[in-house]
């Protein structure tokens, strides 16, 4: 897909492993900013043990729940889990 800008730039998006989508807002339209969660880089380690403590889950899927934490995608969350030593089935009790 290529977006033509009004300053004359183009921006492409092309997602190769299909797994992403692209919507038009409608002018007036707002976005749920509620919905945001922050990113891993915008967290402390504290703040980060806290959003833990509330779940009772696999590891693995909870980093790649966009509702729990954004950007952590399948491969972050396995490298993220390998590099801490931590099994991706790994359940918080």
């Amino acid at each position: 897909m290529t977006f033509h800008l009004s300053d004359g730039k183009i921006l492409d998006f092309n997602d190769q492993r299909l797994f992403a989508s692209c919507g038009l807002w409608m002018t007036g339209a707002s976005f749920p900013l509620s919905r945001i969660r922050p990113e891993p880089e915008e967290l402390t380690l504290e703040q980060f043990r806290f959003l833990l403590a509330a779940k009772k889950t696999k590891i693995k899927p909870l980093l790649l729940d966009q509702t729990f934490i954004s950007g952590i995608g399948n491969l972050y969350a396995a490298e993220c889990l390998f590099r801490a030593r931590i099994h991706a089935r790994t359940q918080r009790q």
